[in-house]
């Protein structure tokens, strides 16, 4: 950071890098041969003001021979002025996970946050551009999407209360016609959402968040007169494409001593989805357990949770699964040379499949109940354990062991039996030690990694030693790294042998410049072929 003229009425700092990469294989793999990226980020104070600016480009979207309704390439504005922050150009917001979360829009957005008990974000922007459909079947067609939305919290010191809306909706004229295959319409969609905490002791927390969200699939579809009980319904036009979801999140955390318990209670209406995000898990109910505690002289650590989710809340699916979950996480400090940490998880999904009615129908024997479902069982379990010992710490010489083993193991059951081919268990295996030599500034590293993994009847192990050495020169300024692994693998199919190369150097001059290289060589000896890669990055980053 940089202060210009008297006193810091005005500063400027910031950075920026640029870095390419360079990817050559003697096989066909579909990567190109160049891509470069350029970012950066500029912050511009003036007393209170300030305006940080920052950007990203890359040749990627230049590469595609398809198109995207999104910008690759971004530039983004954030000023702020004591409590008012501003997003301007291609920016994310989140205001919940069930309304506005993190999906990338092109316009504008404000967050207010003054000492006083009000809180309140707004936004407004482009959230998809119009994109036609070119016959290319990697290309995402879609309408022009435009997004407006607004939250508001009030605060204080034992309750807080806040409101959502969000509205986003499509441009019918904003492409031509699509080909009916590609099941694409206009939509439209509202959001409610209302959350709230409140603190019914000093330790005791109770909090609550509930959405609903109206969505039609087809601008186009016949209007409908509003008769829903919705809340969102009551604003939002409805047609015969428009579906109305719901969302509920309640629980309470109770903090006592040096431990916390927690319940908390969850359901995602089937179909629950806003256009405000690109993801949703619906269609579940869950309540969950947990727990933390601190033992012994704060030596070990301890954390638990347990639950229970089903789905197919309204018997509407082919299959319904309920699903318990429980896991352990511990850590022991049994000296200040050994670290001892270990998990545990173990989780079970039931699966009811319901068969074709007419096969009951059919079924000439009476007392035959085979046909009411079919019932699955997912047995999952999952452990892991670390074991970090100091060998020594002294100034000429550090020497460190660690002994690391993960299992995972997974079994399906029909109707109460594991048939053949229905369970997998891997088991991965890592010991390596560190040899530190402060005096010489050089660190390197042995490890011997191995794996074993069982599929049915079919059986696999890889293993290969690594070593990696690490040195700094110049007064460490210049920062250097080699390494060497190998491993092998072989099953009853095939065998494969990996040879893997690694150089990274790392120079960083007067403080500001930062020069990096890296080049990773493979070579691969397969049982039909052999073959070879090799990447190099390369860039540098200056900072002021």
């Amino acid at each position: 950071m940089k202060t210009l003229g008297k006193g810091k009425a005005f500063k400027i700092g910031g950075g920026v890098s640029a870095n390419g990469i360079f990817y050559h294989s003697d096989q066909e793999v579909g990567r190109e041969p160049f891509t470069y990226f350029f970012q950066g980020n500029l912050n511009i104070g003036i007393y209170q003001f300030s305006m940080p600016i920052s950007y990203s480009y890359s040749n990627q979207g230049e590469q595609l021979n398809y198109n995207l309704p999104f910008n690759l390439n971004r530039l983004s504005l954030h000023p702020r002025y004591k409590w008012i922050q501003g997003h301007i150009g291609d920016v994310a917001m989140s205001f919940s996970p069930y309304t506005l979360n993190g999906h990338q829009f092109t316009g504008g957005g404000v967050e207010l946050t003054p000492n006083g008990p009000w809180k309140v974000s707004a936004m407004a922007g482009r959230l998809l551009k119009a994109t036609e459909f070119d016959g290319d079947e990697l290309t995402i067609p879609a309408f022009q999407r435009m997004g407006y939305g607004l939250k508001i919290g009030y605060e204080q010191e034992l309750y807080k209360i806040g409101a959502i809306a969000f509205y986003a909706k499509d441009n019918i004229r904003s492409i031509g016609m699509l080909p009916v295959e590609q099941e694409i319409g206009p939509k439209e969609n509202l959001v409610l959402s209302f959350e709230g905490s409140y603190n019914i002791k000093k330790n005791l927390q109770a909090n609550v968040t509930y959405a609903t969200s109206g969505l039609t699939q087809d601008l186009r579809s016949e209007p409908l007169p509003n008769n829903t009980g919705s809340l969102s319904g009551l604003f939002l036009n409805k047609r015969a494409s428009t579906q109305y979801f719901d969302a509920l999140r309640t629980g309470l955390e109770y903090n006592f001593d040096k431990s916390t318990l927690g319940i908390a209670y969850e359901r995602i209406a089937p179909g629950y989805e806003t256009l405000g995000a690109y993801f949703f898990n619906n269609d579940f109910e869950n309540i969950t357990l947990n727990s933390g505690t601190v033992l012994f002289n704060n030596k070990l650590n301890l954390a638990f949770s347990m639950g229970y989710q089903r789905d197919d809340l309204k018997n509407q699916n082919e299959r319904a699964m309920k699903r318990a979950v429980g896991s352990l996480n511990a850590t022991y400090n049994a000296s200040e040379v050994l670290t001892v940490t270990g998990s545990y998880s173990n989780f079970t999904t039931y699966t009811n499949s319901k068969v074709n009615q007419f096969d009951a129908i059919n079924d000439d024997n009476l007392l035959d109940d085979q046909y009411d479902v079919l019932d699955y069982k997912q047995l999952s379990q999952n452990a892991n354990i670390n074991i970090n010992y100091l060998l020594s710490q002294k100034e000429d010489l550090q020497q460190n062991l660690n002994i690391n083993y993960a299992l995972a193991d997974v079994s399906n059951t029909e109707n109460g039996v594991v048939r053949l081919g229905n369970a997998s268990t891997f088991h991965n295996g890592n010991v390596s030690y560190t040899m530190g030599l402060p005096n010489k500034e050089l660190n390197i590293t042995t490890a011997l990694n191995g794996t074993l993994n069982t599929i049915g009847t079919d059986r696999s192990t890889t293993w290969g030693p690594t070593l990696n050495m690490n040195k700094r020169f110049f007064d460490k300024t210049l920062n250097t790294n080699f390494g060497v692994s190998y491993n092998t693998s072989e099953s009853s199919m095939a065998q494969t042998n990996i040879t893997n190369l690694r150089l990274n150097l790392n120079y960083v001059l007067k403080e500001k410049h930062n020069f990096h290289l890296n080049l990773i060589q493979l070579f691969k000896n397969l049982s039909s072929s052999n073959s070879n890669e090799l990447t190099i990055t390369f860039g540098h980053s200056y900072s002021f």
